[in-house]
């Protein structure tokens, strides 16, 4: 499971608290997922885990302008879980959709 993970949405803090409450957490969520890392090996395994991070260093090179953004969020991923953290989670994907759109660094016309 470490290769692919257990899926999206597994061991997310939310899956855990509802798991907890009804006494079947203990054997489907081996690891806390406290940083966006372990999330990822969790949910998407090795494969996922590195294909997120290398689009955030592909996308730090290609858009100039939030590069510092792009760096800041990947150093942040490694301590804290920034999928589950409203509205940083809001911000990336308006940050990444921007760059997809808008290439280089472009402005938009």
């Amino acid at each position: 499971t470490w290769l692919f993970g257990q899926g999206l949405g597994a061991c997310t803090n939310s899956a855990i608290t509802v798991l907890e409450s009804r006494g079947v957490a203990e054997g489907i969520c081996l690891v806390r997922t406290d940083s966006a890392l372990s999330l990822l090996l969790a949910q998407i395994g090795l494969l996922g885990a590195a294909a997120y991070f290398a689009l955030l260093g592909l996308l730090a090179i290609v858009d100039q302008r939030q590069r510092l953004f792009y760096i800041a969020i990947l150093l942040a991923s490694l301590t804290m879980n920034l999928t589950e953290l409203f509205p940083v989670n809001l911000l990336l994907a308006l940050a990444i959709a921007y760059t997809l759109a808008h290439p280089r660094g472009s402005s938009a016309r």
